[in-house]
C-alpha cells in the first residue's frame, strides 16, 4: 500500500508540474531574438535550411536544426509552445529525479531546480523562448539517455527493443539542438560502452550501441551545414590563456560559482553533515566543517553585498571592484578544489561513486571551452554546466539525509515542499503581474503607430528577457496580438512575417 501511494504521489507530483509550467507558458513574454525568428528572418531561414551569406543573419546561420525550427514554430503556435516548454521542464526534472535515486528528497530538490536558478539562468531559460528552445530540450535528453543508462546498470537484463530506438532518437534528436552538446553526446556514447565493460562488469546492451549510431549520424547532420565552413563576425575563439583567464577573473566566474548562491549553500550544509558523521578524526571533522562555514557565510554575504551594485542585463557587473572581480575569482577556484576533494572523500565508497564523479567531470568539461570564446559571451552557454553541477549537489544533499533520523527527514521534506509551492506561487504571480503591466504599457497609440518605443518597465524586470530593455519589443506584434480573441492568441502567428 506504501508503495502504490508513494507511487500515485510521484504521478501526481510530475502532472501538477507539467500543468504548472503548461500554464507559466502563456504568461512569458517575446523578447529581443524572439521576433526575429518569428518575422520574415526566421521564415527566410526556416526555407532555405537555416543558411544566408547574408551579414544580417550571421550567428542565426547554423546547424541547430531542431533547436532553430522550435523556435519558429512555437512563436507561430503559442499552444505548441506551452504544450513543449512544459514537456522538457518537466522531462529535465524527472531525468534528475531518476539520476537522484528516485527518493522523496531527491523529487524535491529536482523540482527545486526551476526556482533555484540563478537570475541569470532564469532570463535566459524561463522567461526566454530563444534561450529555452536551445538549451532546455538539450539538456533534458540528455539526462534522459543518463537516466536510461542507468537503469541498464542496475537491472542488467534483456531490454526491450523500443528502448534502442528511443536512445537512437533521443541521441539524433538532442544532438540538434546545440553545438556543444551535440559533441558531448559522442564522447559520452562511447565513454558509456567503455563503463559498462570494463568499470561496471556489465553486458554491452544494444540501447547503449544505438545511442552512440545515433550521435554519430547527428554530429555529420549539424556539422553538414555550410555556416561552420565560413568566416563569422558572430562565432569566435581562441586559445589564448590569458585571455581566458582574463574572462574568468571579471565575468564568468560569476556565472558559473558565485550566482548559483542556493547550490552553493546545500553543497555547503551537505559537506559539514556528512562530515561530522562520517570522518573518525576529530581535526578532520573541525576542518572540514569549518571550511563549508567559511565558504557558506563567504557566499552569503556576497549574494547580499552584490545585490546593491548595479548590473548589466546580460548578468555582468557594471562596476567591478577588486573583490568582485581577483578576490572573488581566487574563492571560486578555491571552493572548486574544496569541492573537488569532499566529492572524492566522500562518495569514494559509494555505489554511485562513478556517476558522481562524472557530474563534476561535466560540470567542468562543460565549462572550460567557453573560457576560450571570444564571442558570443553570455550566462547561458554555461547552462549545461550548471545541471551537472546541480546533479552533484542533488548526491550530496541525498549523502547528507542519510545521517539524519527519520524525524528530520520528514521535517525536511514538509519544509523543501512548502517552499517550491511558495516559489511556484511567487513565480507566477510575478508572471501574472508583469502580462497585464505589459497589455497596458504596448497599449499606448504611440508605441502601436511605431512613433516611439515604450517608456515603462513592467513591474518585475528579471520575468522578462534582456531585463526588459525598451528596444526589445515590437510594435507590430503588440497591435496584432491586441486585436486578437482570447482564442486566437493560440492560433498561427504571421504578423511579423512580412517585410
Amino acid at each position: 500500500m506504501r508503495k502504490i501511494l508513494g507511487h500515485k504521489w510521484q504521478i501526481l507530483s510530475f502532472a501538477g508540474l507539467y500543468v504548472y509550467l503548461f500554464v507559466f507558458r502563456f504568461f512569458v513574454l517575446p523578447s529581443a531574438d524572439d521576433y526575429f525568428w518569428m518575422g520574415w528572418q526566421g521564415k527566410y531561414l526556416m526555407e532555405h535550411g537555416f543558411f544566408s551569406t547574408n551579414p544580417i543573419y550571421d550567428g542565426s546561420s547554423n546547424g541547430r536544426f531542431l533547436g532553430n525550427t522550435f523556435e519558429v514554430l512555437t512563436l507561430h503556435h503559442l499552444l505548441l509552445a506551452m504544450v513543449t516548454f512544459a514537456f522538457f521542464w518537466t522531462l529535465l526534472v524527472w531525468a534528475f529525479w531518476k539520476l537522484a535515486g528516485k527518493s522523496k528528497i531527491s523529487l524535491i530538490l529536482s523540482m527545486l531546480f526551476i526556482f533555484a536558478m540563478s537570475s541569470g539562468h532564469l532570463n535566459n531559460m524561463l522567461v526566454w523562448n530563444a534561450g529555452f528552445v536551445n538549451y532546455v530540450p538539450a539538456a533534458a535528453l540528455l539526462l534522459t539517455y543518463l537516466a536510461i543508462y542507468k537503469d541498464g546498470l542496475d537491472d542488467d537484463y534483456s531490454r526491450p527493443k523500443w528502448i534502442s530506438l528511443i536512445t537512437f532518437i533521443v541521441a539524433v534528436t538532442g544532438g540538434l539542438f546545440v553545438e556543444h552538446i551535440n559533441l558531448y553526446q559522442v564522447f559520452i556514447g562511447v565513454l558509456a560502452i567503455i563503463a559498462a565493460k570494463y568499470l561496471f562488469h556489465k553486458r554491452i546492451q544494444l540501447p547503449y550501441i544505438t545511442y552512440l549510431l545515433g550521435s554519430i549520424i547527428s554530429i555529420i547532420i549539424m556539422f553538414s551545414h555550410q555556416s561552420y565552413r565560413m568566416h563569422s563576425s558572430y562565432r569566435k575563439s581562441g586559445i589564448d590563456i590569458a585571455s581566458a583567464v582574463h574572462r574568468y577573473i571579471t565575468i564568468t566566474h560569476f556565472w558559473i560559482i558565485t550566482f548559483n548562491i542556493f547550490l552553493i549553500l546545500m553543497i555547503c550544509l551537505a559537506i559539514a553533515v556528512v562530515s561530522w558523521n562520517k570522518f573518525k578524526s576529530r581535526p578532520a571533522r573541525y576542518l572540514s566543517v569549518g571550511l563549508s562555514v567559511v565558504f557558506a557565510v563567504y557566499y552569503w554575504y556576497l549574494y547580499w553585498y552584490t545585490r546593491n551594485v548595479k548590473i548589466m542585463f546580460a548578468y555582468v557587473y557594471v562596476n567591478r571592484t577588486w573583490i568582485l572581480t581577483r578576490g572573488d575569482a581566487i574563492v571560486s577556484v578555491l571552493f572548486l578544489i574544496f569541492m573537488c576533494i569532499f566529492t572524492f572523500a566522500i562518495f569514494k565508497n559509494d555505489k554511485n561513486k562513478y556517476f558522481v564523479y562524472f557530474y563534476l567531470f561535466s560540470f567542468v568539461a562543460l565549462t572550460v571551452p567557453f573560457l576560450f570564446v571570444i564571442s558570443p559571451i553570455n550566462i547561458r552557454e554555461y547552462f549545461h554546466s550548471y545541471v551537472f553541477f546541480y546533479l552533484l549537489g542533488i548526491n550530496f544533499a541525498n549523502k547528507a539525509v542519510e545521517y539524519l533520523n527519520l524525524n528530520w527527514e520528514k521535517y525536511l521534506i514538509v519544509i523543501s515542499s512548502l517552499f517550491i509551492s511558495l516559489s511556484a506561487g511567487t513565480y507566477m504571480y510575478k508572471m501574472v503581474i508583469n502580462y497585464r503591466a505589459n497589455i497596458v504599457r504596448v497599449s499606448e497609440p504611440d508605441f502601436l503607430n511605431s512613433k516611439r518605443t515604450l517608456n515603462k518597465h513592467v513591474t518585475y524586470r528579471k520575468f522578462v528577457y534582456a531585463h526588459d530593455e525598451f528596444p526589445e519589443q515590437s510594435a507590430v506584434y503588440w497591435k496584432d496580438y491586441l486585436n486578437k480573441s482570447f482564442i486566437q492568441k493560440f492560433g498561427d502567428n504571421t504578423s511579423l512575417e512580412n517585410k
